[in-house]
């Protein structure tokens, strides 16, 4: 199966599906570093089990690097889910992730969006799995899986119609990667009545082919 790792820094760290390091990348891999900050609804408290809520992601990805043998590939771009974009003087609401656990534990998933700097864009399947006796949203890695789709269709906000949002780089590609996950503005977060409301997400990020 092709897949794509995400570093969600969102939603963060993405790998080729080998798991090896970009410097044995297959062909049509490539790699960024992802920075961005995911909000929460309701905020993530810290005992499991925790509950059901929905969070936004942005985020950066850069800088970009690929294998050998591409060329002309995007040094950066950008990554969201959940969040609001404009296209043509209208917005469009991306899909909501979702996700189900504590500031102990939690799986999510979602589709998120990524514009390249050369105007080219992606769509990704995804979900998220804290590793095994790790802590979610304190610092540690969280696993991130994947899918390249063809494309999501968006809901204009405020109005009738939609807008289809398309694949048009790393069609079929795939990957597995960790995401690092830091709740705002500290671990303390977990604790109050409110919850974890963000948290920062950092990581590398990866893509590539199995075949």
């Amino acid at each position: 199966m092709k897949r794509i790792a995400i570093a969600v820094g969102v939603l963060v760290g993405m790998l080729v599906w080998a798991a090896a390091p970009m410097s044995q990348a297959q062909p049509g891999g490539g790699g960024c570093v992802l920075q961005g900050t995911a909000k929460f609804t309701p905020g993530l408290q810290g005992a499991p089990p925790g509950g059901n809520f929905k969070y936004s992601f942005t985020g950066k990805l850069t800088p970009c690097h690929s294998d050998p043998s591409q060329t002309n590939s995007p040094s950066s771009g950008v990554v969201s889910a959940g969040a609001i974009i404009k296209v043509a003087g209208a917005k469009y609401q991306e899909p909501i992730p979702t996700g189900n656990g504590s500031c102990a534990y939690g799986t999510t998933k979602g589709t998120s969006l990524i514009v390249w700097n050369d105007k080219t864009q992606t769509v990704v399947s995804y979900t998220t799995e804290s590793v095994t006796g790790g802590v979610l949203l304190n610092g540690t890695q969280n696993h991130f899986f994947a899918t390249v789709v063809p494309s999501v269709k968006l809901k204009k906000v405020g109005g009738a119609g939609s807008y289809t949002f398309k694949t048009t780089r790393y069609k079929g590609a795939g990957g597995i990667g960790t995401l690092t996950f830091s709740p705002n503005p500290d671990p303390s977060a977990c604790q109050s009545s409110s919850g974890v409301k963000s948290a920062g997400i950092t990581g590398f990020v990866g893509i590539g082919s199995s075949s």
